[in-house]
Order: structure tokens, then C-alpha cells, then sequence
């Protein structure tokens, strides 16, 4: 009879609500109330960690959207912008954890000025 194999699970490391973690745009795509935008950690004790973030729509100037959309590297200025351009993008997101006390939920986002290494990347 082969032997039994087991795996311990473990909760994530709580996010620390006054650290900018280093994460990539996996998705965006439109949701009915807003953005929705799939971010992944880069940060070692995060590794493997997701998140899914609903910015609010419309898109205004000094917002949350569109702190995003610059932090991306695209230009947000009045007219339109290309949301999708912002998939790949690696930048700095600060999460605190959702009013509701499930999740995390963004409110600030930074550009990143030193592409940290990615640690799944194959070489």
C-alpha cells in the first residue's frame, strides 16, 4: 500500500497596510460597476499571491483609475486610454484590507522604477 502524502496549508502573510508591494498586470477587462484588474505579487513572502481589484468607472483625472493606468506607464489625460495596454506592466500597489473583511482592496498605486526579478521566470 503506498504511503499516505499530505501537504500543510497555510494562510498568507498578512499585507502590511503601509508597504508599496511590487506586483504585475495579469488582466483587465470591463466589468459591469468598473475596472477589473488581476494583479500578481513579485514580493518572495507573496509569491504565487493574487489579487482581483475593481476600480471605479468613469475614469477621472487624480483618481484611483487612473492612478493605475499611469502607474502602468500610460498616459491619462482627458480623452481616451487603452486599459488593456496596461497587462504585463509590472508596478507598486498598496492593499489594506477590504471594508468587509474579505481581502484586500487597493488604494494607491505607484510606477516601478527597478523591474524586480521574477523568480518563476524560466531562463
Amino acid at each position: 500500500m503506498p504511503r499516505s502524502w499530505t501537504l500543510k496549508v497555510e494562510a498568507w502573510p498578512a499585507l502590511n497596510r503601509a508597504t508599496f508591494y511590487p506586483v504585475k498586470v495579469l488582466g483587465v477587462s470591463k466589468d459591469k460597476p468598473g475596472l477589473l484588474v488581476e494583479l500578481g505579487h513579485f514580493d518572495k513572502s507573496q509569491a504565487g499571491r493574487r489579487h482581483s481589484i475593481l476600480l471605479p468607472l468613469p475614469c477621472r483625472p487624480e483618481g484611483l483609475t487612473s492612478s493605475f493606468l499611469s502607474a502602468a506607464g500610460l498616459d491619462v489625460s482627458i480623452g481616451t486610454v487603452t486599459p488593456a495596454d496596461a497587462i504585463g506592466t509590472i508596478l507598486k500597489a498598496r492593499m489594506e484590507p477590504a471594508p468587509d473583511g474579505e481581502g484586500y482592496q487597493a488604494v494607491a498605486f505607484e510606477p516601478m522604477r527597478k523591474e524586480p526579478k521574477d523568480e518563476h521566470a524560466s531562463e
